[in-house]
């Protein structure tokens, strides 16, 4: 049987596998906001972790809370702006300058995967199950991010 396009995109990022089905793939992009991603540099802070694999490939917006709500959101935006300041992200989208991270990363050109280049490499599928795969039904002509 063949391989599913998600399964072709993963194959093709896949960098090792160290053991058992743990698998390392090359990141095209990171997206991240302020919700859930101050937790995860707290924890990596705590483990003496806090680095960046590439700043050029990291995309940080502040979106949820914009204005900050309370002391807890604004501290969470604290965090990320930081993080992204001590990394030197070229790509953080901070209150001013910020939007939906749905809408906002897919606008600026910082989506990896265009619809139209993949439509080449893989004809089986038809537009009507590129859309359905597509955020926004295809509207960025962006894929899902996600994988």
């Amino acid at each position: 049987m063949g391989k599913t396009i998600a399964e072709k995109i993963f194959e093709t990022h896949l960098a090792d596998q160290p053991f058992g089905e743990v698998n390392v793939l090359r990141l095209d992009r990171v997206f991240c906001h302020e919700i859930t991603t101050p937790t995860a540099i707290q924890d990596l802070v705590a483990r003496g972790k806090d680095r960046v694999f590439d700043p050029d490939k990291i995309k940080a917006v502040i979106d949820h809370v914009t204005p900050a709500k309370d002391s807890k959101t604004a501290l969470q935006g604290k965090i990320l702006r930081d993080w992204a300041h001590r990394h030197n992200i070229p790509d953080f989208f901070d209150i001013g300058r910020n939007g939906v991270c749905h809408a906002i990363f897919p606008e600026k050109g910082l989506c990896p995967a265009r619809v139209h280049h993949y439509h080449g490499r893989f004809p089986h599928l038809h537009p009507w199950r590129i859309r359905r795969l597509c955020r926004r039904g295809g509207h960025h002509r962006t894929w899902r991010w996600g994988l």
